[in-house]
């Protein structure tokens, strides 16, 4: 999750299933299901689902040409593991010019079950996409903006064999215009009435577990630069998923990938909630370590999380017109709730842990009656293992004449204690 331009592709990623599985696989039975998508829209083929021409990688084989007819010897050859390009500003290679040229990109994919499927090409330009040397779409992009779209969609529906690899050829041709490239191809399954059940397979699993995690979130279409959410709510049957596997289990862990607060109408139904946001590629076991204990965790929210969208410090001047209006002033996060009374569902600066602690003895120094102000506190770890807890100082201005918030955060410490 997470898109945009600090998007990266690692060199590998380890999901939460294979994290837990390392750890817990020779004493404990994992099972899986796939509950749901957390998304409506259709997503980029998967690295792990493709191939280059000769099956010797993952990805597939990319060959450009200075050219407009894909003709000659390709001026450079590379591999990509996605089916996801955008260049602007810089192009393939320095060889390649963004304006006009030519590119081949070719190999192939599977599926992970057999049934339907919905193939989305979108783009700028000219873009046609072959499977197993048919035309499948073809779509010209005649006038697009940058900013403003015009961008080419194109879709189709297949019924996809798991058994079977599919040879896959992507032309692109660039003539004119702007000097930067969108092109996509998206794969998604797709099912026809009554054909998913997921879902309910989900929830029988669960029902037969000691305990079910489930993982939650926000894939990269719906959390990036340069758009807004319009709510808080996890997307497409997130939110139905969680509250079934919560009556089916009660031990029940939700696991959320989100960089942003999302509502959580299910709160009072599970024992544990787990803020990952985006991990990175070692999540699957820096999670999993979490989880079983071998971790103890000491982060903090950085940010309220609301018990509803319309408790929120923007919600009056959102999403308002072409001018954006910054009404909260000073009172934002934090600030905010505290100002209007407003009881959050975990405030900023909230976070547990494995183990408990203590404050004793604060103090203030300031013998001068002047800045800097030194504050000591006294922490005492009164659990049973070690952990780390991070020490929070807000302020208060009494003498202002101007409105100021309640409390601000003025210095904050991270220490590790060792229990007693």
């Amino acid at each position: 999750g997470g898109g945009g331009s600090s998007f990266a592709i690692p060199p590998y990623r380890v999901s939460p299933l294979e994290g837990v599985k390392s750890l817990l696989s020779d004493r404990v039975e994992i099972l899986y299901e796939k509950g749901c998508d957390n998304t409506t829209e259709i997503l980029p083929i998967a690295p792990e689902s493709l191939r280059t021409p000769d099956g010797g990688s993952k990805g597939l084989l990319g060959e450009f040409f200075t050219n407009v007819a894909l003709e000659g010897e390709p001026a450079y050859i590379g591999f990509y593991p996605t089916t996801s390009f955008w260049w602007y500003g810089s192009s393939p290679a320095e060889n390649i010019p963004l304006e006009k040229f030519s590119a081949r990109l070719s190999g192939s994919f599977r599926v992970p079950e057999s049934g339907h499927y919905q193939l989305q090409l979108f783009n700028s330009a000219i873009a046609r996409l072959y499977i197993n040397d048919d035309l499948i779409l073809s779509n010209h992009a005649e006038e697009v903006d940058l900013l403003n779209g015009g961008f080419a969609d194109q879709k189709v529906v297949l019924n996809l064999d798991e058994d079977q690899p599919y040879r896959l050829r992507i032309e692109y041709v660039k003539d004119s215009g702007e000097p930067f490239v969108n092109l996509q191809l998206r794969l998604g399954r797709t099912y026809l009435p009554g054909e998913d059940v997921r879902m309910a397979r989900a929830v029988e699993l669960a029902r037969t577990c000691d305990a079910a995690i489930v993982f939650a979130g926000y894939p990269e279409q719906h959390e990036h630069e340069g758009d807004d959410r319009l709510d808080m709510d996890l997307t497409g049957p997130q939110t139905e998923l969680i509250r079934a596997i919560a009556r089916a289990n009660l031990k029940t862990i939700v696991v959320l990938n989100s960089g942003s607060p999302v509502t959580m109408p299910w709160v009072e139904d599970v024992p544990v909630i787990v803020q990952a946001y985006y991990p990175g590629m070692e999540g699957g076991n820096a999670i999993a370590k979490v989880l079983l204990g071998e971790v103890n965790p000491s982060g903090k929210l950085s940010v309220t999380y609301p018990k509803r969208l319309e408790d929120t410090p923007a919600f009056e001047n959102f999403p308002g017109g072409r001018e954006a209006r910054y009404g909260e002033g000073i009172f934002v996060g934090y600030r905010h709730y505290d100002l209007r009374d407003i009881t959050p569902l975990f405030p900023f600066g909230h976070g547990l842990s494995f183990t408990e602690f203590e404050y004793h003895a604060i103090e203030i120094d300031n013998p001068k009656n002047s800045f800097p102000i030194r504050v000591r506190a006294t922490i005492k770890n009164i659990g049973e293992r070690t952990g780390k807890e991070v020490v929070q100082l807000y302020v208060q201005d009494v003498k202002s004449s101007l409105a100021r918030p309640i409390k601000e955060l003025k210095g904050f410490k991270k220490v590790e204690l060792q229990p007693g």
